[in-house]
């Protein structure tokens, strides 16, 4: 019954804001991790720290949101797993 809407059709200016602000969300996000990366030397650092990622998408995209998820959690396993040898 629902119909896949195309990328990039906002609803409003308002939908469109809600888009780049989330865009603007994933750059930040990934200037924060080649930062922390500049820390991988002392891990005694982040030992116990909470880790919270919200992963967001458009409607009736959930499997990409489900993927980007899948992405983010392994290469935080193969970072650790790194930082172990």
């Amino acid at each position: 019954m629902d119909v896949k809407k195309p990328p990039h059709q906002f609803y409003n200016d308002l939908d469109k804001a809600n888009y780049e602000l989330c865009k603007f969300s994933f750059l930040l996000l990934s200037f924060i991790v080649k930062c922390l990366s500049f820390f991988s030397d002392e891990p005694a650092l982040f030992k116990d720290a909470p880790i919270s990622i919200q992963v967001i998408g458009r409607t009736l995209e959930e499997e990409a949101v489900i993927r980007l998820g899948e992405i983010v959690d392994d290469a935080l396993k193969a970072k650790i797993q790194a930082t172990k040898l």
